[in-house]
């Protein structure tokens, strides 16, 4: 969607700019002109669908333009702006064929409403079902990601004021409560297991799914769902307390059937205590995330409310195995030692052992994990691998993803073992590329830097380091070298043809395979194929 600005106030352009969500909506601000004989030129080079344009102008003013619009039969919509409230004052523009009329100050609610009904008219008006369809698509996800980026903010802390909440509300058509309110934070378990499985990893599919169920789900007494985009498996409802015998517990009983129903997701559910101010948004968000901590991953229990005692039963405090990894660990940051790294290993092992997390509440496994995170960030600077680790490992651990946590702090803990002196580093990367090697033995049809990364969670810049360090070569040539290799065998003990065979070895191009072949063995594959048995 193209849009033309005309307007003589420069400060009208910069607002209209920052009032237009292009980004979001996949929107495009063509130009900008000060008079009408100016927009006539941008008109002509651009051909935009939307114009927006003052009246009073140098020049050329608005209604001449606009005349000169008609007379060119322009097929877009023109919104006019103007300072003056007067009907009879705007009536020549409608005459014009103006679509609408905003007067300045602009509103920006306003603004928004008028261009989506502008869309949505030149869909209907051009006829062209799947433009149509596209265009509504892309202005609803738009909006959406806003209404969700505001609510994220707004649970965030980041907008505290309750009239500022109101206001940017109403912008996006937000119907916030005007009463008594509960939170509910919905985690979905597993999330991205279930995306791959059920889902083939399209993640907007399934957000799409949820968020239609969860509507559905409060659509009898009404509220806000919007997904949380700070964490990848969380939504949000903001659900407004009615009537004298409102139950939280059974609404969220019914949001967690249809969840479960519908989806075959896992959902745990927290709920926050009734809140009467906008203000108290965050709060009640906290409140909510710290209800769903007390519950502990082999709990049965997937629904609980802020203030309910939870039983302090196999709490980490009580797990000796944490504590004695704990100490280990530091002691082995402070002094490098190696004497205790079988015993370290053996504890770590312990403490990431299914009946140990069972045991533990999620709030108790956030703070053990992030005591291990925190005493290895102090070595963490003297290794890129870590660092990165880490930091994924941080996130992981705000999604209770316990699996992703664990192998990401077992290559943590590996990789410091293997910095603690020369002889058990350069053990430990020789195995390595032994490994990578017979991998790449296996799967060379498919191979590539990016995927031997991704398999052994290696940085790129640091596995090419090391695998030359090891073996004195690039790991480009190398595969290079396997795959030339395997083509010679099939070149000579197969009927396929060249590029039969340039595509087993990972070739999707004939000629850039026959290409690397004759570089790699000074002749073509048909040449090569016809030597005698015996020269090959």
């Amino acid at each position: 969607m193209k849009i033309l600005i005309v307007d003589d106030e420069i400060a009208i352009h910069e607002q209209l700019k920052l009032c237009i969500p292009t980004t979001e909506l996949g929107w495009t601000i063509v130009g900008d002109a000060l008079d009408g004989e100016e927009a006539c030129l941008l008109v002509k080079r651009y051909q935009p669908d939307i114009i927006i344009t003052d009246i009073k102008m140098p020049l050329l003013d608005g209604l001449s333009f606009m005349e000169w619009l008609k007379e060119n039969q322009f097929a877009g919509k023109v919104i006019v702006l103007s300072g003056y409230g007067d009907f009879s004052y705007s009536r020549p523009a409608f005459l014009l064929d103006a679509f609408d009329y905003l007067l300045k100050p602009l509103q920006e609610a306003e603004l928004l409403r008028t261009l989506v009904k502008a869309v949505e008219e030149l869909a209907r008006d051009s006829n062209r079902i799947v433009e149509q369809i596209n265009e509504k698509a892309v202005l609803n996800q738009g909006i959406v990601l806003m209404r969700d980026e505001l609510m994220t903010q707004i649970i965030g802390g980041k907008i505290k004021d309750e009239i500022e909440i109101f206001v940017r509300a109403e912008q996006l058509f937000i119907s916030m409560p005007e009463s008594k309110y509960i939170v509910m934070v919905i985690h979905l378990v597993d999330l991205d297991e279930h995306i791959q499985d059920r889902y083939r990893g399209d993640r907007s599919i399934f957000y799409f799914a949820a968020r239609n169920i969860l509507e559905e789900s409060i659509l009898e007494y009404g509220g806000i769902v919007f997904r949380n985009l700070q964490k990848s498996g969380e939504y949000v409802l903001v659900i407004e307390e009615k009537g004298a015998f409102f139950d939280p517990i059974k609404r969220a009983r019914s949001i967690h059937l249809s969840l479960t129903t519908c989806l075959r997701v896992k959902a745990l559910i927290g709920i926050s205590s009734v809140k009467q101010s906008l203000s108290t948004l965050a709060a009640a968000y906290f409140e909510g995330v710290h209800a769903i901590e007390t519950i502990r991953f082999g709990e049965q229990e997937t629904i609980v409310r802020f203030g309910e005692e939870r039983s302090q039963l196999g709490s980490s405090g009580d797990q000796k195995e944490w504590k004695d990894l704990q100490i280990l660990l530091e002691f082995l940051v402070k002094t490098g030692s190696i004497d205790s790294e079988t015993s370290f290993m053996m504890k770590f092992e312990e403490a990431m052992h299914h009946q140990s997390i069972v045991k533990m509440s999620r709030q108790d496994f956030k703070q053990a994990v992030n005591m291990l995170i925190d005493t290895l960030d102090q070595v963490a600077h003297q290794s890129e691998n870590i660092l990165y680790w880490l930091q994924e490992a941080r996130s992981s651990v705000q999604e209770w993803n316990v699996k992703q946590v664990q192998l990401l702090l077992r290559n943590s803990m590996g990789q410091l073992l293997k910095r603690l002196t020369k002889n058990q580093k350069t053990k430990t990367g020789k195995q390595l590329i032994y490994r990578v090697k017979q991998y790449v033995e296996e799967n060379y049809q498919d191979v590539s830097l990016e995927g031997i990364s991704q398999q052994f969670y290696l940085n790129k810049n640091y596995f090419c380091s090391i695998f030359k360090s090891v073996t004195g070569e690039n790991f480009s040539d190398y595969l290079t070298r396997v795959r030339m290799e395997q083509a010679k065998l099939l070149l000579a003990n197969s009927g396929l043809t060249t590029y039969e065979i340039a595509e087993k070895v990972g070739y999707q191009d004939q000629r850039y395979f026959s290409k690397v072949f004759r570089k790699t063995t000074g002749m073509l594959p048909k040449q090569f194929r016809a030597q005698p048995p015996s020269d090959i």
